[in-house]
């Protein structure tokens, strides 16, 4: 039983191009390969791991209590993640801008709500950027093919911007997933902002 360990998938890399531009055509070419391979209904759901990290750190102060909440959105066990807000020492406007984070999941109407609820400068950038995402990808016309989903965690630690996960019709695991990497590269002693994604050939 379980998961197989290994898993064959295939990939594009954008490297050089930071911010949303280079975001909205990696999800483009994304979603047109998944076309060209004869999908049809399936979505892409965006989220942005920065605006989530700030929000917990903002409210939370610390690494360790900022994970224990992360860990209940990559489980998506909301029930978990709601018990815990409510047993944690904060105040009734804290645990009440913890808990609007699950109602930030649809269309780019979440995003005058996310600014309410971390009203900070990089809070408010990160939704900006979600902001120019979505214009970007109505320009490529591939709009329809998305959603946002600010609860989107992703067990990868190197991500730090956009990330977007893919889920069609009767899979129950996701057959894509991506997102931007801006820090991973200098580890290779190369500083470049970068983005990409992989495509899970064995869900196809």
């Amino acid at each position: 039983g379980g998961r197989p360990a290994e898993f064959e998938q295939i990939g594009v890399e954008c490297i050089g191009i930071s911010g949303a531009s280079g975001d909205a055509e990696s999800i483009a070419l994304l979603i047109s390969a998944l076309k060209a391979a004869g999908l049809e209904q399936f979505k892409v759901t965006i989220g942005h791991i920065g605006f989530v990290q700030e929000l917990f750190l903002n409210i939370l102060g610390n690494e360790e209590r900022a994970e224990q909440c992360r860990q209940f959105l990559f489980e998506k066990n909301y029930v978990g993640y709601r018990n815990h807000v409510d047993s944690l020492a904060l105040s009734s406007i804290d645990k009440e801008r913890l808990l609007a984070l699950l109602s930030l999941r649809g269309n780019e109407e979440i995003f005058v709500k996310g600014k309410e609820i971390l009203e900070n400068e990089q809070g408010v950038r990160d939704i900006e950027e979600l902001e120019a995402l979505s214009l970007q990808l109505k320009e490529f016309g591939v709009d329809d093919y998305v959603s946002f989903d600010l609860t989107s965690i992703s067990h990868m630690s190197y991500y730090t911007g956009t990330l977007f996960e893919v889920y069609a019709e009767n899979v129950g695991l996701p057959i894509a997933n991506g997102g931007r990497y801006d820090n991973l590269l200098k580890k290779f002693n190369w500083d470049s902002p970068a983005t990409g994604f992989g495509i899970v050939l064995d869900r196809l």
